[in-house]
C-alpha cells in the first residue's frame, strides 16, 4: 500500500509499508519507496518531489524542484571544463537539524546492519543516504556502495547550482572530498566513511560537469549508459563486482534510484531521463547482487505517486517490488522452492487425499 503525509508518498515493499510521513530535508517531498517485512530496505534521500526545475537552476515543479546545474556553456554554468568553486549564497538552503531526518537513518543502520541478514527498514522520515551508509559504515566500515541511477548526485555544497542536498549526498561520504565540504548546520556527526574504490556508479545518463570533474579525477569507477550499450550488462556487472568484491569479500549496500529505469518503464519518479534501463537490465542487476551472497542493505528511492496517472504509478511500483524481490532470490523464472524429493505414489508424503485423488 501507500502511506502518504502531505506530499510524501512511499510505496510499499515485499510486504507492504508502514503508513507515516518524514520531514524534509530541503524542498518539497519526493516519494521513496518504503520498505516492508523481510527486506533489507534503508530507504535513500529526503529528496524533493517534483524535481521539475529548469537545467539551468531556478524554481522546481509543484511539489519542490531538483533544478540540475547547468550543461557546460550553460546560463551560469561557466565556460566547457572548467570547474569554478562558488562561495556559499543564498542559493544553498541550510538543511533542517539532523535528528528528525538523516540522523535516525544513521542509528538505525548502525544498530542493524551487518547480521548476516539485511539491514531492517529505519524511522520512515528518514530518507538520506548520508544516515543510512554512515550508520551501515558503523556496523561493517569495509562496505562498498553500489549506486544504480541516472544522476551521480556527488556534487558538493560549493557546486551545486540548486542547493538541494538530495543532489549531494554522495560527497559528504567520500574521505576524498573531506576538505571540499564545508561544515553545514546539523551535520557535524556526518563522518566520511566511504573511499573512491569503494564505490561504483551505473546507469549515469544526466551528470553535472562538477560531477564529472570528481568521478574522473577521485578514482571512482563508473558506467554511463553508453558503456552498458557498449559492453552489455554482463560484462559491466563482471567488472562492477570485480572492483567491488574481487579482491575480498565485503559488505555491498545497494542503492538504487527508480530512474535509472527508461521513463517509459518508470514514469512516476521525480527527474525522468530517457535512455535508461531497460526491464531486464534492472533485473539483472539485483539478481547478481543476490547471487554474490553480500548483499548487505538497500535503498530503493524515488517512487512518487503523485507524479503521474494511475496506471503509471501502478506500473513504477510493480517494477520497484521486482527490483527488491530480485534482491532477495526472486527469479525470473519462477521462485525455487527447495525439494529434497519428489512424492511417489504410495510414498509417506501422499496425503490420504492424494491418494484418493491418484486411485
Amino acid at each position: 500500500g501507500f502511506g502518504r503525509s502531505g506530499r510524501d508518498v512511499g510505496a510499499a515493499g515485499a510486504a507492504g509499508a508502514a503508513r507515516g510521513g518524514r520531514p524534509r530535508a530541503v524542498g518539497a517531498s519526493r516519494g521513496a519507496l518504503g520498505g516492508g517485512a523481510g527486506g533489507a530496505l534503508l530507504p535513500r534521500t529526503g529528496d524533493g518531489g517534483a524535481r521539475g526545475g529548469g537545467r539551468g537552476g531556478g524554481g522546481g515543479g509543484a511539489g519542490g524542484g531538483r533544478p540540475r546545474s547547468p550543461r557546460p556553456g550553460g546560463g551560469g554554468g561557466g565556460g566547457r571544463g572548467a570547474v569554478r568553486a562558488r562561495p556559499l549564497t543564498s542559493d544553498l538552503r541550510p538543511p533542517p537539524p539532523a535528528p528528525p531526518l538523516a540522523e535516525p537513518a544513521r542509528r538505525g543502520a548502525g544498530a542493524r546492519g551487518g547480521e548476516g541478514r539485511g539491514a531492517a527498514d529505519p524511522p520512515p522520515q528518514a530518507r538520506l543516504a548520508i544516515g543510512s551508509i554512515s550508520g551501515h559504515a558503523r556496523k561493517c566500515p569495509d562496505l562498498c556502495v553500489l549506486w544504480v541511477d541516472a544522476h551521480a548526485d556527488i556534487n558538493t555544497p560549493l557546486t551545486t547550482s540548486s542547493g538541494n542536498l538530495h543532489g549531494q549526498p554522495v560527497s559528504f561520504l567520500l574521505r576524498e572530498l573531506r576538505d571540499k565540504v564545508p561544515l553545514l548546520p546539523g551535520f557535524s556527526w556526518v563522518k566520511p566513511c566511504l573511499s573512491g574504490p569503494d564505490l561504483v556508479y551505473l546507469g549515469l545518463r544526466d551528470v553535472d560537469p562538477p560531477e564529472h570533474f570528481i568521478l574522473k579525477n577521485y578514482d571512482i569507477q563508473y558506467f554511463s549508459m553508453r558503456d552498458i550499450d557498449r559492453l552489455g550488462i554482463q560484462k559491466v556487472m563482471e567488472r562492477t563486482l570485480d572492483q567491488l568484491v574481487g579482491k575480498r569479500q565485503r559488505p555491498i549496500h545497494f542503492s538504487f534510484d527508480i530512474d535509472a529505469f527508461d521513463p517509459t518503464l518508470a514514469p512516476a519518479t521525480g527527474t525522468p531521463v530517457m535512455g535508461g534501463l531497460s526491464y531486464r537490465e534492472g533485473m539483472y542487476i539485483s539478481e547478481e547482487i543476490h547471487n554474490t551472497g553480500l548483499l548487505s542493505a538497500v535503498d530503493l528511492v524515488e517512487v512518487n505517486p503523485l507524479l503521474a496517472a494511475s496506471d503509471e504509478v501502478k506500473a513504477t511500483a510493480r517494477l520497484a517490488v521486482d527490483v527488491i524481490a530480485s534482491c532477495f532470490g526472486q527469479t525470473r523464472e519462477g521462485a525455487h522452492a527447495v525439494y529434497e524429493r519428489l512424492p511417489g505414489p504410495g510414498s509417506p508424503d501422499e496425503s490420504d487425499s492424494q491418494e484418493r485423488a491418484r486411485i
